[in-house]
């Protein structure tokens, strides 16, 4: 589980600290800076798994305006059964100045497993002793190109658990159903749906029944989801409709055909049977997008029995009034801007009288 986010001079992010439980509802005024803690834990996973260099997810520009500090500081605190801590330092270097990662680090209770710093490696075994040191590239994540191997199985504890952060803005519209292959991990809009879903109804046969029997329940008329041939190399997602005739007959539409509303909604179930397990880190960004209001409540109820049966961590974004009264009461994280200044962070505090919803209305 992700205990803690340690942000510094990244646009908003000034000293700033996040401390995390199971399950949290982030709310605040546009521009507070909650969707940009998304754009940190993005890039950190990137970082991390290797697919972008820092130049690319750290730029100048990502810089807080009113510092002249050139070095950018993150760290997450992570409870796998054991404490964990991933600390990365990034700056300019060079001319034309180029940004390079100038000290990536893991520790497990406090003890280092793996460590890059100043253009160095050093590989610690899980008795947390040093026994390898090579130079490497500065700019890209040493910690990336790591294999697991017998005795650095702390450190690949770590790795995997990167693997099962999920940071999700889901958007209809980028969404397409055809796919040419198979895509182990969900794009943050989900326009890649259909290959992660065509990956998943292979690796996770189970998970995927269980989903279409839940469609059954909450769409109108909805008999099954589809992965049906599209030319010699494309796929093509389909959903099959009841026509509501006698007797009753189905009919095949393409997932594109889907409203914006029917999309997110197979989308979020989906993430649910997938995602929310174990050890997983899932945020969504305001998820009740584009949802009729009768299907945010039954979505929410089963997210939270699932999070309490089946383990994961789920921190959401807000602003719609049937998830705030639902959520902020217990759940409820404020982020806080004056003017253009920095982030801060506190516990929600409900009003005497007025619901959340009407209180956060108010301004009060």
């Amino acid at each position: 589980m992700l205990k803690r986010v340690y942000i510094d001079n990244f646009r908003t992010f000034v000293n700033f600290e996040l401390v995390l439980g199971r399950q949290q509802l982030i709310l605040g005024l546009n521009g507070s800076g909650k969707s940009t803690l998304l754009e940190v834990l993005r890039a950190i996973k990137k970082l991390v798994t290797g697919y972008e260099q820092p130049e690319l997810l750290f730029p100048e520009k990502s810089r807080t305006r009113w510092q002249t500090l050139t070095q950018q500081t993150f760290e997450l605190d992570v409870d796998l059964g054991e404490s964990y801590r991933y600390s990365l330092e990034v700056d300019s270097w060079g001319t034309p100045p180029r940004i390079r990662i100038k000290r990536e680090l893991v520790t497990c209770g406090g003890h280092p497993v793996f460590e890059f710093v100043e253009g160095e490696v050093h590989l610690f075994n899980d008795r947390f002793e040093r026994k390898v040191t090579y130079p490497f590239n500065w700019f890209r994540s040493a910690l990336a190109t790591v294999q697991a191997r017998p005795e650095n199985t702390k450190l690949m504890r770590f790795m995997n658990w990167m693997e099962t952060l999920y940071c999700l803005q889901l958007n209809p519209h980028a969404m397409s159903g055809q796919t040419a292959g198979e895509e182990p991990e969900p794009e943050f809009n989900m326009s890649n749906f259909a290959s992660w879903y065509r990956h998943m109804i292979q690796e996770r046969a189970s998970a995927a029944s269980k989903l279409q029997n839940q469609l059954r329940e909450i769409i109108p008329g909805f008999d099954a989801l589809n992965i049906s041939s599209f030319g010699p190399s494309l796929r093509s997602l389909e959903v099959r409709l009841y026509d509501g005739g006698s007797p009753a007959t189905t009919i095949g539409f393409t997932f594109d055909e889907l409203s914006d509303g029917q999309r997110v909604l197979i989308c979020l179930y989906a993430v649910m049977h997938f995602v929310v397990e174990g050890q997983s880190c899932l945020f969504l960004d305001e998820p009740e997008n584009y949802l009729a209001l009768p299907e945010i409540q039954p979505w929410l109820m089963e997210l939270r029995g699932r999070i309490e049966d089946r383990g994961g961590q789920v921190i959401m974004i807000s602003h719609h009034p049937e998830i705030i009264d639902y959520l902020a009461p217990e759940l409820g994280l404020v982020f806080e801007r004056v003017g253009v200044g920095p982030v801060r962070v506190r516990n929600y505090e409900p009003h005497e009288v007025l619901s959340p919803s009407e209180q956060i209305a108010r301004g009060w």
